[in-house]
C-alpha cells in the first residue's frame, strides 16, 4: 500500500473510531465518488445538554436525519450482511450494534427509516431499519444485519441481488 493511500485509510478509521466522521459530502470526483467531510467538534455532549434537549436541536442535528423521509424511495444491487466484530460496537447514530436484530447500513437514507428489502432470488422479504453507515464495498447499497440476512436466506450466500424500497 503506498504512503497516501494508507494515510487516508488511516485517516478514515482514526476518524470513524473516535465518532468525528461526518455524513456531510466534501465533494464528488470525476467518478461519482463523494468522499466524507470530517468534522472538527467533538461528537459528545454533555450532561446539561442531556437534561434540557431531549430532542437534537438544528445545529446539533445530522443533516441526513433531518431530512423529509423519502418514502417509496426504491434501489435495487447487491446486499451483504455483517456481525461478528462489529456486534456490540457503536453504529453511526450512536446506538449499540446488535446482529440479531432488524437493522442495515446504508450510505445516504435516513436514520431511523424503515427500509424493505426483497431477496430477488427467493422473493424473501424482511422490513429493516437504517441505523448505521456503509456499505463500503463497491457495488453493494446496502449491508443487513445478521437477524436480517437470516430471515432472507442469504447466509451461505453472502452477497445476493435485492431490491430496497423505503416504506416508513
Amino acid at each position: 500500500m503506498d504512503t497516501k493511500r494508507f494515510a487516508v485509510t488511516f485517516a478514515f478509521m482514526l476518524a470513524l473510531a473516535t465518532g468525528t466522521l461526518s455524513t456531510h459530502a466534501a465533494g464528488t470526483n470525476s467518478k461519482g465518488f463523494t468522499a466524507p467531510k470530517f468534522d472538527t467538534h467533538s461528537a459528545a455532549r454533555d450532561e446539561d445538554d442531556d437534561k434540557n434537549n431531549n430532542e437534537l436541536s438544528d445545529k446539533n442535528q445530522n443533516p441526513v436525519t433531518a431530512q423529509k423521509m423519502p418514502i417509496g424511495f426504491t434501489q435495487t444491487g447487491k446486499a451483504s450482511f455483517y456481525g461478528g466484530r462489529w456486534n456490540g460496537c457503536k453504529t453511526a447514530n450512536g446506538e449499540i450494534y446488535n446482529q440479531m436484530t432488524l437493522t442495515a447500513a446504508h450510505k445516504t437514507l435516513p436514520f431511523n427509516c424503515h427500509v424493505r428489502v426483497r431477496n430477488l432470488l427467493n422473493n424473501k422479504e424482511v422490513i429493516v431499519r437504517i441505523n448505521n453507515r456503509g456499505p463500503y464495498a463497491r457495488g453493494r447499497i446496502i449491508d443487513l444485519s445478521v437477524g436480517a440476512a437470516n430471515l432472507l436466506e442469504m447466509r451461505k450466500i453472502g452477497i445476493v441481488p435485492v431490491e430496497i424500497c423505503v416504506v416508513q
